[in-house]
């Protein structure tokens, strides 16, 4: 690629803070140079500088999702557990993980997603196949599940003693559904919290995933006395699949939670989300959490624009602060923020071109505007290359 490229033609929706929109961008190898006015872009610009007309389209931070299974619908993950010692079935079960991979990648980057937390089950010998098998999505997250195993004696299993030594992955909390009483709750976050810290060196935080409103306001109680005794640990996450109340996002808001935001409840019940402007008033974080196996993140912005605008027409401040759930959002949830999510200097170069302009149109058509481009740390992935499969499985399992 040129050392420099040169987007324009279209507005160039940051999806930063400050919803700004501009008229150009500059990228320089992997990363973002300057977002501003075309004529001081063009300044930036020399005889081999690579220029990309968008067309009229929009170009957007690619799609950063709070939440996602990667090998949902694809491989049984119970044989990735520590028990299962069988080499030989090993490598039968990353060969299928390989083959899943490049499927799931290829749709996930036509879909505009080029960076994701995993929240499934699949731990980290599933995140080594994912490193080797998809190797144009970016930010991974691992999320560490308690499970009914020994989530830190699997971690060192894995050859993990503070991270893959990839930029792509990360761990950044561990789960804790709560389903058990305040002060259970409380020993159990912080037993876990320490046995991980013990393990990777480095203090986590702590996701809650909370079934009810009642288990909702534990969760945010508990965090509000965790920050107190750890004002130094990563910011919590908060995932969301019901409803709330004004209080309760003022609480929420309040506890510093980040919270993410189940896309059933905002496809199935999406007169109960008004919570949603609450959030986004009070500065909250949110972002989306993809819960089917087909991911369209703009439908998800759709349905948050809807929301947010209510029963009027969508408004730009709407749609930018949908936009920012999709991208910024999931980011910070993913304690990401440093280098993805918005179009601001010096993050990388994850990018995606739309079909139209999703601040000039309604929320019908917002839903059925296509992503023609997409981006990687500044290299063109779209039509989505096919992911690498290595030559023998023995290197997966050596890897894992």
């Amino acid at each position: 690629m040129p050392h420099r490229t040169m987007f324009y033609g279209g507005p160039i929706i940051t999806c930063n803070l400050r919803d700004e929109v501009e008229e150009a961008l500059v990228i320089e190898d992997q990363k973002i140079l300057y977002a501003g006015p075309k004529s001081r872009a063009r300044c930036l610009t020399d005889a081999d500088t690579a220029f990309v007309d968008l067309e009229g389209g929009a170009l957007l931070p690619g799609f950063f999702c709070g939440m996602l299974d990667f090998w949902q619908g694809g491989i049984d993950r119970r044989p990735l557990a520590p028990v299962f010692s069988d080499a030989g079935a090993m490598t039968e079960v990353l060969r299928r993980a390989a083959v899943h991979a490049r499927k799931r990648e290829s749709s996930l980057l036509s879909a505009g997603v080029t960076a994701f937390c995993e929240a499934g089950e699949s731990g980290a010998q599933g995140l080594r196949a994912l490193q080797l098998t998809a190797p144009d999505l970016s930010a991974t997250v691992l999320l560490c599940g308690e499970g009914d195993g020994d989530v830190p004696a699997r971690l060192v299993s894995c050859g993990v003693t503070g991270g893959f030594g990839d930029e792509r992955v990360r761990i950044v909390a561990v789960r804790i559904p709560v389903t058990i009483d305040n002060a259970g709750c409380a020993a159990r976050r912080e037993t876990w919290c320490l046995r991980v810290r013990s393990c990777l060196g480095a203090f986590l935080g702590v996701q809650y995933e909370p079934k009810d409103p009642n288990t909702l306001l534990t969760c945010v109680r508990a965090h509000t006395a965790f920050l107190r005794d750890y004002p130094a640990a990563a910011a919590g996450r908060l995932l969301l699949t019901f409803p709330v109340d004004a209080r309760t996002c003022d609480e929420i808001t309040q506890a510093r939670l980040r919270v993410v935001v189940s896309r059933r409840l905002l496809r199935e019940r999406a007169g109960e989300c008004g919570f949603l402007a609450q959030l986004t008033k009070n500065g909250a974080s949110v972002s989306f959490a993809e819960d089917e196996t087909s991911v369209s993140p703009l439908c998800g912005v759709a349905d948050a624009a809807s929301v947010l605008s209510g029963a009027r027409p969508l408004v730009d401040s709407s749609v930018l602060a949908a936009l920012r759930f999709a991208t910024l959002g999931g980011a910070l949830c993913a304690s990401a923020v440093e280098d993805a999510g918005s179009l601001e200097w010096g993050k990388r170069a994850d990018l995606l071109r739309l079909s139209g302009d999703p601040l000039s149109v309604s929320a019908a058509d917002l839903r059925r505007l296509g992503v023609t481009a997409v981006w990687r740390a500044g290299r063109s992935v779209s039509p989505a290359p096919q992911a690498h499969i290595p030559a023998q499985t023995s290197d997966l399992c050596a890897a894992v």
